[in-house]
């Protein structure tokens, strides 16, 4: 199952981050977890699995406009996915036993919580082929690539910030066989990588966007957004 719930605010003061606002919002996981299992919470963060779990950066509730360091007083929102039902009923008790969040100095208080659920079985059940599609990436999004034949023996990796159909959707499959107990296989991204799935354009053009985790490291992502 796959839980999807979303967290609306006010903040009478305004939030300002050290870092873009995802990494804020992922702190603020963590310690939602581990104010009712710490346990839990260590292990997820010192895992090297793929990660059960996503977020999204702050955005404005009327707009949908991304916060990425810095904005005045607002009403707000961000969302947390979970993909292993353990850790949503963790993040559950978590969510509904406060009134308010901390983004590092600053208080917000919690004004709605609502949740969505997701079965794998139904979903895939109730899907229907189509001919196009399109994805908007609203925050930076790059993927991760061996970087050389030297680098896969050491399983370096390098960040590739372009839209590509066959890493997209064999990062989704990942995700999907990791965490789902209908199992797709693999020879669906031999399909995609066969020309099955192409960009036909970029209606509004992509940019690139880099952004920092730490206000005083060197260390930095770079990903792509727009509409392909």
């Amino acid at each position: 199952m796959l839980t999807q719930f979303s967290l609306s605010f006010i903040s009478p003061e305004g939030l300002k981050f050290q870092s873009f606002s995802g990494y804020a919002v992922r702190g603020i996981f963590f310690d939602l977890i581990k104010s009712v299992d710490e346990k839990m919470a260590e292990k997820l963060h010192s895992s090297k699995d793929i990660a059960p779990y996503s977020v999204t950066p702050v955005e404005f509730v009327e707009s949908g406009r991304i916060v990425y360091r810095e904005c005045g007083p607002m009403k707000g929102r961000f969302k947390i996915t979970v993909m292993k039902d353990e850790i949503s009923e963790i993040l559950r008790d978590a969510i509904i036993s406060r009134d308010s969040i901390n983004f590092v100095d600053r208080k917000a208080i919690i004004t709605e919580i609502s949740v969505r659920e997701f079965d794998f079985r139904s979903f895939l059940e109730n899907a229907k082929s189509v001919r196009k599609f399109s994805i908007k990436f609203r925050t930076p999004c790059y993927f991760r690539i061996l970087s050389s034949k030297e680098g896969r023996r050491r399983g370096q990796y390098r960040a590739y910030p372009l839209p590509d159909p066959v890493f997209l959707l064999r990062s989704v499959l990942r995700l999907w066989n990791s965490f789902s107990d209908v199992k797709i296989e693999e020879k669906f991204v031999e399909w995609v990588d066969d020309g099955g799935v192409s960009i036909s354009g970029f209606p509004k053009g992509i940019k690139t966007v880099r952004v920092y985790e730490h206000p005083t490291t060197n260390k930095w992502n770079v990903g792509f957004i727009g509409r392909v």
